[in-house]
């Protein structure tokens, strides 16, 4: 069939309501993108895929889970893919979609009834133990977790402590210069805001003045050490943390593969499903 029979059919304004029935951006894509099918035995596969998905949607309960985003753009670029805190979260939904279709699909009865759909499931194979490794490390806005290795947990954990014995002394210390002095930080150092009126500097650095001149940002003299303490842990805390950020997207670069066969078969099925609602 060619394009122009094509568009006197509007077969690009069937296509674009079939896509509004997708619930992933490759499904949604890969509809729009559809063409007739000039092979015999694969229309003929095709067609009964859809039949079976029709059937299935059918029936009570979920048979095809996606996730948001797309894997393929997230992992464009090989090993120069920029892989953040968030972009893994967004991998191990999809890596969750991935086996909560497959379980889906291990009930024998609906694998009988849907053989074709059942083996297009049995494409469906998350490389073992990385999603639990990503969702194990990785809270759900992409942040590092505590138990994401000891070295990270013992080092956040010294350094709350050190930020709350600090800020207590501070607190002590500016108690002395009256109401209207009071702990805040100076870049990433904690610091007091006290009069500037009469106060000895060799007694303390000052880091800053106030916009009215009237306060000075100052850091006593002996508590130097604590506020530098304070900097390396917080220092090898974000190392840590960089260093198990570099062994996930390491985890995830060697998966690329399975992962770009578990994103098409999840698009396929997601792409099928719509079909399936848009004719019922």
């Amino acid at each position: 069939m060619d394009d122009r029979t094509l568009k006197l059919l509007e077969f690009d304004r069937v296509l674009e309501t079939l896509s509004r029935h997708a619930e992933c951006d490759g499904a949604r894509g890969r509809l729009r993108a559809t063409s007739p099918i000039a092979d015999r035995q694969a229309r003929a596969l095709e067609t009964t895929r859809l039949r079976e998905s029709i059937a299935r949607e059918s029936e009570p309960g979920p048979w095809c889970h996606v996730a948001r985003g797309e894997l393929a753009l997230l992992l464009e670029g090989g090993e120069r893919a920029a892989l953040d805190g968030p972009a893994l979260v967004q991998i191990a939904e999809w890596l969750e979609a991935g086996e909560s279709t497959r379980e889906r699909w291990e009930d024998t009865s609906q694998r009988a009834r849907h053989t074709a759909l059942a083996t297009l499931a049995d494409g469906i194979v998350p490389p073992p133990g990385l999603a639990r490794r990503l969702n194990d490390s990785l809270d759900g806005d992409g942040r590092v977790r505590d138990s994401a290795s000891p070295d990270l947990k013992r080092l956040r954990s010294e350094l709350a402590v050190a930020e709350r014995r600090l800020e207590a002394r501070l607190a002590r210390y500016a108690n002395g210069f009256g109401a209207a002095a009071y702990v805040t930080r100076h870049g990433d150092r904690f610091v007091a805001l006290v009069p500037a009126a009469g106060f000895s500097r060799r007694t303390a650095i000052v880091h800053d003045v106030s916009a009215s001149g009237q306060s000075l940002f100052v850091e006593p003299l002996e508590m130097c050490e604590d506020n530098n303490r304070m900097l390396e842990l917080r220092a090898a805390a974000f190392e840590e943390e960089r260093r198990i950020l570099r062994d996930l997207r390491a985890a995830v670069l060697a998966a690329r593969e399975p992962l770009a066969r578990l994103e098409a078969a999840l698009v396929h099925f997601d792409a099928l499903r719509a079909a399936a609602r848009w004719s019922t």
